[in-house]
């Protein structure tokens, strides 16, 4: 059993009620061999997906009781606002945070 999850581009196979990323095993997510498990992380904080080429960014830059919601926007659009919703702290294992 695959238990480590991996941040994908959701596609037409998954319920996701709208939402554009979804958490599924990595190893399926290898699987699909579509590169939707690649991200491009860039010196500037932008998350990047590596086949779309849009951005990560925090869904109207909202953060209620310690969670929030992530999309994928045209990168220009997600930095239009100047509020940093489209802007990650990179940690030493590669885990983001706002």
């Amino acid at each position: 059993m695959d238990t480590d999850l991996c941040v994908t581009k959701a596609d037409f196979d998954y319920d996701v009620d709208g939402r554009d990323l979804v958490a599924i095993g990595c190893a399926e997510a290898i699987a699909l061999a579509d590169g939707r498990e690649i991200f491009v992380i860039f010196p500037n904080n932008d998350i990047q997906l590596y086949n779309d080429g849009k951005c990560i960014e925090l869904e109207d830059n909202a953060v209620l009781d310690g969670h929030g919601r992530v999309q994928t926007m045209d990168c220009s659009a997600s930095s239009a606002p100047g509020d940093g919703r489209g802007k990650w702290l990179i940690h030493q294992n590669m885990r983001a945070d706002k």
